[in-house]
């Protein structure tokens, strides 16, 4: 009898309590819906040509990269991870013509074209090797410290220069790579959310308060 007491006070009272302390201290998570319209407001966009991934210097030679956001952790059925997680794919050039890095960013992106789930590995594939038009911060651009391997100019937003991204199946996936405004703002809020620094957030939005 104590034993399943002792089973239900763990699971009823001291678990919710250890993942609420996990998600508190433990997972990086800013105010980032606060300030979204702030970092858009204050960002600008710029032509730059984006190298052919296989051709690129150090320190990515891959189409692109895939890293794996928890943004909370909860446990449900019985104890089974039930944790929310995004997907972060980007990719990280050289610009020879200003001398910094940059990454092109996005979250959670789906692309459905003529009924079918586009490969989301195509948009990267669409802009390699060509001119296109990207969003940046402007504070980034200001900021020396922005630009180097170690922490690239975020992209958030990429669209064609003169027509929109072309896919590469054109039958099955006739569709346009160019960021909605919808993707743009989700990737603004997830960037600031979980991915920038809460020492970085601080002195970009609350500094002073």
């Amino acid at each position: 009898m104590g034993g399943y007491i002792g089973y239900i006070i763990g699971v009823v009272i001291i678990l919710p309590l250890l993942l609420l302390a996990y998600n508190h201290f433990l997972i990086n998570k800013n105010d980032g819906q606060r300030f979204m319209n702030n970092y858009i407001e204050s960002s600008i966009e710029m032509k730059i040509f984006v190298p052919d991934y296989h051709k690129e210097a150090a320190p990515h030679n891959k189409l692109n990269e895939i890293k794996k956001i928890t943004r909370s952790v909860k446990s449900k059925n019985m104890g089974r991870d039930g944790s929310d997680r995004s997907e972060m794919q980007y990719r990280i050039f050289f610009d020879q013509k200003s001398k910094r890095y940059y990454q092109i960013t996005m979250f959670d992106i789906q692309y459905v074209g003529q009924g079918v789930e586009c490969p989301s590995w195509a948009f990267f594939y669409s802009i390699s090797n060509k001119d296109v038009l990207i969003t940046i911060n402007k504070k980034d651009i200001d900021d020396p410290s922005y630009g180097t391997k170690e922490q690239p100019i975020q992209v958030l937003s990429v669209r064609g220069v003169d027509a929109p991204l072309p896919a590469l199946d054109t039958i099955r996936c006739n569709l346009s790579y160019n960021t909605p405004n919808e993707q743009y703002k989700y990737n603004v809020q997830m960037y600031l959310t979980y991915v920038m620094s809460k020492e970085e957030f601080k002195k970009r939005f609350e500094k002073g308060k």
